[in-house]
């Protein structure tokens, strides 16, 4: 089974159910230098780092440069969400604004990874969950250190962002003719916004705390949600 490897912060929440899959929790971007290391002492499990966009920047980038010189293999997993959420929302470097308000130069994250030199590459949308499998099975099956940036907004900016604009939050609901009580949702994917109705034995779903990014509407396998 793969070793995932993260640090304090929202990777805590892996540790929990319904996930209980996080390997180590350390300092911010240990999960990159922990991969490191393992690749290189001979662990021959499947060895996936987790990291945030603006902890990349400040801690993780010289550890991946260190496995690409070394070839370690493992895969590198980004959270681009173009913020610092877990200390208050401050821009990284890939944002294109300063914490004054002030625009700034943008140092995207695909190109810098790709140059250095890394055999495999790629960004996909933290909100397609096909996309976002097959490109970590390709990465994982790469010989070297190989680096996959699932890319989405940070759903309280995009909250924020829509009621500046006065743009309606789109929620999902759950069609309790179509939900077979499976159950896959709230053992499986744990969304916060699900609610597990004992009785009618069906999942429903809490416009408030919905964000309406769809991701549920894709991992049901009876197609049980839709837009509310």
């Amino acid at each position: 089974l793969p070793i995932l490897l993260g640090y304090f912060g929202f990777y805590e929440l892996s540790h929990e159910a319904p996930f209980d899959n996080i390997g180590s929790i350390y300092n911010m971007g240990a999960g990159v230098w922990l991969a490191n290391g393992l690749a290189q002492s001979g662990v021959e499990n499947p060895l996936i780092a987790l990291i945030g966009d603006s902890t990349l920047f400040h801690a993780g980038l010289p550890a991946f440069i260190n496995a690409v010189h070394n070839g370690a293999r493992f895969l590198m997993l980004v959270f681009d969400n173009g913020t610092t959420a877990m200390t208050g929302h401050q821009p990284p470097p890939n944002a294109s604004m300063m914490p004054s308000g002030k625009a700034c130069p943008s140092i995207p994250i695909l190109p810098l990874l790709k140059a250095t030199g890394a055999p495999y590459v790629v960004a996909t949308s933290a909100f397609d969950t096909q996309g976002t499998q097959k490109a970590i099975e390709e990465g994982l099956r790469c010989k070297g250190p190989a680096a996959v940036i699932s890319q989405g907004p940070c759903a309280l900016e995009s909250r924020k962002a829509r009621r500046k604009q006065k743009i309606a939050r789109p929620s999902y609901c759950v069609d309790p003719e179509k939900c077979t009580g499976c159950r896959l949702c709230i053992d499986r994917f744990g969304c916060a916004a699900f609610v597990w109705h004992e009785d009618e034995k069906h999942c429903a779903v809490d416009p408030i705390l919905c964000d309406g990014c769809g991701v549920c509407a894709q991992v049901c396998p009876k197609e049980a949600f839709r837009i509310s």
